[in-house]
């Protein structure tokens, strides 16, 4: 397995573009509860710099929940080369559900963020 470097943000929606539009309503509203309930449970989302901002390639509901609710969200970033490098590969699976190594330690299945 190749380990890819990332570095996880903690991010708002102005500083993120997200990869579409909302596309499934009620499971926006669905995750708005959660988020509200929990905090953050489950992978980051992913994205790469571009023109001063992270563009999002996964997370579009997640990204429009935390929006509307004003939450900060965690991003893992990567060059957009080793995003399209590794699209669709287990490589790319690890990246989406895998802490980075210097947060294995303290990464718990749950972070509460606000």
């Amino acid at each position: 397995m190749v380990i890819v470097p990332k570095l996880v943000l903690m991010l708002s929606a102005a500083d993120c573009c997200p990869p579409h539009a909302v596309t499934d309503p009620p499971r926006l509203v669905w995750l708005k509860e959660n988020l509200l309930r929990d905090g953050w449970v489950g992978p980051y989302l992913l994205g790469y710099p571009l023109d001063g901002y992270v563009q999002l390639v996964s997370g579009s509901h997640r990204y429009e929940a935390c929006m509307q609710l004003g939450m900060k969200f965690p991003v893992a970033v990567a060059s957009k080369n080793t995003i399209e490098l590794i699209w669709g590969t287990d490589e790319w699976v690890d990246m989406m559900t895998t802490p980075p190594l210097y947060e294995a330690e303290t990464w718990g299945t749950s972070h509460r963020i606000n």
